[in-house]
């Protein structure tokens, strides 16, 4: 009788990521919510809508997991990059920025997200992204 070989990655049945839902397939129902006020409420791109509330989620679920955080500012960037044909100079900028927008959120700390979004900001404005 041979052995499976076992596939890198999770295996099926795998429930390590079930804390704070980060990684399923699938939306919950408050997930399911916030995307659809989003998307048509307020207009935002589908995608960057699905990851939106899949951070916002996980973030209140686990607030101190930096995976999370390290995970959805690579998924910002890409899309980004994607949609904006940004290169990977400004892609790498978007991630460092992103995660301290993210850390900066859930430590509650109102004036240190302002400021780490206004660097962002600013970043944005002085690239030449049209």
């Amino acid at each position: 009788m041979g052995r499976h070989k076992r596939q890198s990655g999770g295996q099926p049945g795998n429930q390590n990521a079930r804390k704070h839902g980060y990684y399923a397939s699938k939306l919950n129902e408050k997930e399911l919510s916030v995307y659809w006020n989003l998307v048509n409420v307020q207009g935002m791109d589908p995608q960057l809508a699905i990851l939106r509330a899949k951070v916002e989620n996980a973030l209140v679920s686990a607030p101190g997991n930096h995976r999370i955080i390290r995970e959805s500012s690579i998924h910002l960037a890409k899309l980004c990059a994607e949609n904006l044909g940004i290169d990977a100079e400004y892609s790498d900028a978007v991630k460092k920025i992103t995660r301290g927008i993210l850390e900066a959120a859930v430590t509650g700390d109102v004036e240190l997200t302002k400021r780490v979004a206004s660097k962002f900001l600013e970043a944005v404005e002085s690239s030449q992204i049209e």
